[in-house]
Order: structure tokens, then C-alpha cells, then sequence
């Protein structure tokens, strides 16, 4: 199965996005979780994707696992943390706690980072590690 198609004003901003940090505000339902996936899967690399809710890891996971076809893993508190992935879903808390223990790799570690923390909104920060 081939990825999903984006509308138009999904790729403008999956092509922002590879280049500049980028905020997207959109409504409920316009794809902010689709343009993470692309900007993940297109850019390659270990990604993990922020959410601010458990139940909200395993929704996340399903759609972009759907979405990219890529290894999606999913990590909450009180799991063993996942020994291989291309994008990680997590929240916030359960992902610093796996980082204080040790058993969750640095920051510098991710080529790609999305936050689905704020409503309606998405941050997406890509970078090379040098």
C-alpha cells in the first residue's frame, strides 16, 4: 500500500517543515498528524512523536504505523522501553523518565520531533546529527 496522498496545503507545510522548524496550527481533522508522519517518513532517521496523554500513544501509533509503513513503537510508563523503532510515540513524562534511568537515548539521538502538546497545534523540529 503506498502512503497517503496529502492535499495540497499538507505538502507546503511537510516541505517547510524539512527545511525550518516549524509550528503547524490547523483545526481537528486537517492532517497534523499525517504531516508529522510525512515529514518523519520522508526525512528518515529516529523520530519520536510527543503526545500529551497515554491513551492518545496507542491512537498516534496506530495512525502513523497506517500512514508511513514505517517500525512505530509505542512507549508509556510502566512498559519496557523499546529496543528499535523509526518513530516512537510517547508522552512527555514517560519518555524523561526513560531518559533520567538511562534507557532512553538523548535528544541528539532523533533525526526528527513532533509535539502534539498544545491544542490544534503540532511542533515539528528536524535536524542532521553531524
Amino acid at each position: 500500500m503506498e502512503p497517503v496522498s496529502l492535499r495540497a496545503y499538507q505538502q507546503r507545510l511537510v516541505d517547510v517543515a524539512r527545511a525550518y522548524n516549524t509550528v503547524v496550527i490547523l483545526p481537528t481533522g486537517a492532517g497534523k498528524t499525517l504531516i508529522a508522519g510525512e515529514l518523519m517518513r520522508c526525512k528518515g532517521g529516529p523520530s519520536v512523536f510527543l503526545v500529551p496523554a497515554c491513551v492518545l500513544v496507542k491512537q498516534q501509533a496506530i495512525a502513523l504505523r497506517s500512514w508511513t509503513k514505517l517500525s512505530v513503537e509505542e512507549y508509556m510508563g510502566g512498559m519496557q522501553f523499546p529496543s528499535s523503532w523509526e518513530i516512537l510515540v510517547t508522552t512527555p513524562k514517560a519518555f524523561e523518565s526513560a531518559q533520567t534511568r538511562g534507557t532512553a537515548p538523548p535528544w541528539s539521538h532523533f533525526t526528527n520531533v513532533a509535539s502534539a502538546l498544545a491544542r490544534a497545534s503540532i511542533s515539528l523540529c528536524s535536524w542532521s546529527i553531524l
